[in-house]
């Protein structure tokens, strides 16, 4: 059980596989980049525009770069 309402938790759950699904893309590519934004636009039409949704497909984009940049270092 949970006290979240099924439409918010799905939401939740489509910005987690957004994440989980584009984590080891090649961020020099636009293809990559079309992409990640079409699967995130998707994502916003269903919350309703939604702008905290919004921030959070740009934060996750923004820790994609970042992890990708941490990963470079490591090598």
């Amino acid at each position: 059980m949970t006290n979240v309402p099924d439409d918010v938790r799905a939401i939740w759950t489509d910005l987690y596989k957004l994440f989980d699904l584009n984590f080891n893309m090649n961020v020099s590519s636009a293809e990559d980049w079309t992409k990640y934004w079409n699967q995130g636009s998707a994502i916003w039409e269903k919350s309703n525009r939604n702008r905290f949704v919004l921030t959070l497909i740009n934060d996750t984009a923004d820790y994609i770069i970042s992890c990708s940049e941490s990963r470079k270092k490591a090598v």
